[in-house]
């Protein structure tokens, strides 16, 4: 059985063993809510979801490196940077717009009467903060998780190491040994995917079950057709005009990615099966994907700017 196979059973499982405790109210039992699900399932799914972002640093420093130094000519990385920012910020500015589109026209929320709660937000960055912090102690940024710092940093490390004559074949041999080592590590907490994805969709359907659905069902379903609107057409129709690949063929191939990502809600999570997926069943370049892929996973938030514009 492959891997993604058992994810999604893993996961229908989770959300099943989960609803029942919440429908039974089982969930409600000190027991059972101190130690199985604010326990077991909880400390189960923390730590895989730890695990894969304790290799986020390594992995995208480590494979923005090995791509930089494989591309070796500056202009060909500012080529495929550039237009993989203005991708990015096309499907973005396309998810913005059919989000506050839909929402507007559907009047999301109308008539619903939601009581009010004191909600300070954090004061957002200006643009020019944002800039400025894609420079920046490199030890800090990966200590601070700073994914655009560290993007920043890996590429000029890469170039330098491309100019740098004989030193930059030991530099580069190096990275590349432990590019490996670091994607083994990957595999080996693969393995055990299914099981966190289990623990961790029990514990969300056992605290919520299907009550905090139905209080937002406009909403829900609103963000919920629209995120598949998006995947399902918007991605196709791009895929194909500027790739001419076939999109139920890239759907099959990038479903291990997909899954995970539905598994975990987390983008940077997934970063290490998105990068297996698209070199290894895509055929993507290495040397590409190191570096639009967790570029992407910076600053590509379509899912996100749906959600937000619902």
């Amino acid at each position: 059985m492959t891997l993604t196979k058992k994810i999604i059973i893993f996961m229908l499982a989770g959300a099943a063993v989960g609803l029942t405790l919440n429908f039974t109210g089982w969930n409600q039992l000190e027991f059972v809510d101190t130690y199985v699900v604010g326990g077991l399932f909880h400390v189960v799914g923390k730590l895989f979801i730890l695990s894969l972002k304790m290799m986020v640093v390594p992995l995208v420093f480590v494979s923005l490196f090995c791509g930089t130094t494989a591309l070796s000519d500056p202009a060909k990385l500012g080529s495929i940077g550039g237009r993989t920012l203005v991708f990015y910020l096309l499907t973005t500015a396309i998810a913005l717009v059919i989000a506050l589109s839909f929402a507007t026209l559907i009047a999301v929320g109308q008539g619903s009467e939601i009581q009010a709660v004191a909600y300070e937000a954090k004061e957002g960055k200006s643009f020019v903060a944002v800039i400025l912090s894609i420079i920046d102690n490199p030890v800090k940024a990966m200590a601070e998780g700073n994914m655009l710092a560290i993007i920043v940093f890996a590429i000029i490390l890469g170039l330098s190491a491309t100019m740098a004559g004989k030193a930059d074949e030991q530099v580069i041999d190096f990275f590349k040994a432990f590019n490996e080592v670091i994607m083994k590590m990957v595999m080996l907490i693969m393995h055990f995917a299914p099981y966190a994805v289990f623990v961790i969709l029990a514990k969300v359907c056992a605290e919520l079950g299907v009550s905090a659905i139905r209080d937002l069902a406009g909403y829900f379903f609103t963000v919920l057709g629209l995120l598949v609107f998006h995947a399902l057409v918007i991605y196709p129709v791009l895929i194909k005009l500027l790739s001419g690949l076939n999109p139920v063929t890239f759907l099959k191939k990038m479903e291990a990615a997909i899954t995970f990502a539905f598994g975990t809600s987390s983008s940077n999570a997934t970063i290490p099966v998105t990068l297996r997926t698209v070199t290894e069943r895509l055929g993507v370049n290495r040397s590409v994907a190191s570096f639009t892929v967790p570029f992407g996973a910076t600053i590509n938030m379509d899912g996100t700017s749906i959600m937000q514009g619902v």
